[in-house]
């Protein structure tokens, strides 16, 4: 018997009639496994056949390759510079707006409000004296209507 060579997995999805999704390696090797489990294995990427890690985004991908490659389709390039050019509208709009109320931003810089030395410390003090509040336990109401209930009665049975 011929001894298995050991190697990194190519992988490519393929999705079965009952639409169950698995990777299989497409190197000579038997391997399949589900898409989900196949998060965190070390494969070869489809672009670069280089190793790398499969993470959500190339889970996602029926030829799943790795963040560089992805990152040098002219699709992805378009997307991240359409992406910039919104956020310097919205940048250009917000200083626009600022202009529109009319505020003297001067006058909010000379405002000195107290500053927080640690917030996380502040935050943390803050859950511990929570939690050292020691509250009464609520009588039970319930208990008290049975009672007068059962007093009303034998006085009008009297």
């Amino acid at each position: 018997m011929a001894k298995r060579e050991r190697h990194f997995h190519k992988l490519n999805r393929h999705v079965y009639r009952n639409n169950e999704e698995i990777y299989f390696c497409i190197l000579n090797c038997k391997f399949k496994c589900h898409t989900k489990l196949a998060m965190g294995k070390i494969v070869l990427c489809n672009t670069c056949n280089l190793p790398f890690e499969m993470n959500q985004r190339s889970c996602r991908m029926a030829k799943p390759n790795c963040d560089s490659c992805s990152s040098k389709s002219p699709k992805a390039n378009r997307a991240r510079v359409q992406k910039e050019l919104e956020l310097e509208k919205e940048g250009k709009i917000a200083v626009d707006s600022i202009k529109d109320l009319n505020l003297n931003l001067e006058e909010l810089k000379e405002i000195k409000a107290p500053k927080l030395a640690d917030p996380l410390a502040d935050l943390r003090s803050r859950m511990h004296n929570l939690r050292a509040v020691k509250r009464e336990p609520i009588a039970n109401p319930v208990a008290e209507v049975f009672e007068d209930d059962v007093t009303k009665k034998e006085d009008e049975l009297l």
